[in-house]
């Protein structure tokens, strides 16, 4: 197997990402290709576009598919804690061959899954890099059945709380994590 990978945090200098990766095996090939701009329009913006292709052939399994997805995003801030972040996905599988599994038969065929991922940002954190006080809650969402041929909703929210004790030099911090996943049709 072979893999290539580039990417770039500060192309040109001026805060844009870039990324481009390419992976050959015998039971699959991909390769990704991504754009970042992270001041658009001279705004605390965040504008990407990402693009994808795999073509996975595993002898093993007898499951062939070939996955192309495309998702454009835009993040920004509400206020100086608060973020939002909208992605845009849209997937075409094309399952050729599934083995002599029975439960894979169902995915045979073309399908194509259209999503909106919504995510939200509080960060009350004293400190990005090495928070000893405050808390961080992030909730999130994705909607898909916006077209395609799949639709159901996946919902997950999480906090995180951070306290210094005896002059910061021990720091306790707690996560809770939870989501739901609602299934329509397609499943």
């Amino acid at each position: 197997s072979a893999q290539f990978s580039f990417s770039e945090s500060n192309f040109r200098g001026a805060g844009q990402g870039i990324r481009l990766s390419v992976s050959a095996s015998k039971d699959r090939s991909s390769v990704g290709l991504g754009y970042k701009e992270r001041g658009f329009l001279g705004r605390d913006v965040l504008v990407s576009m990402d693009i994808d292709y795999t073509d996975s052939k595993p002898r093993s399994t007898g499951y062939t598919a070939n996955l192309l997805a495309i998702k454009p995003a835009i993040g920004f801030n509400l206020s100086s804690d608060t973020r939002v972040n909208i992605v845009y996905k849209i997937e075409n599988l094309d399952v050729t061959a599934v083995g002599t599994s029975e439960v894979l038969k169902q995915d045979l065929g073309k399908s194509t899954r259209s999503a909106i991922d919504l995510a939200f940002r509080l960060d009350k954190r004293n400190s990005i890099i090495k928070p000893t006080k405050g808390y961080m809650i992030k909730f999130g969402s994705e909607i898909a059945g916006l077209g395609g041929d799949e639709q159901f909703v996946k919902s997950k929210a999480s906090g995180k709380i951070y306290q210094g004790l005896y002059g910061n030099n021990i720091i306790l911090s707690t996560e809770l994590e939870g989501g739901v996943l609602t299934m329509g049709k397609g499943y």
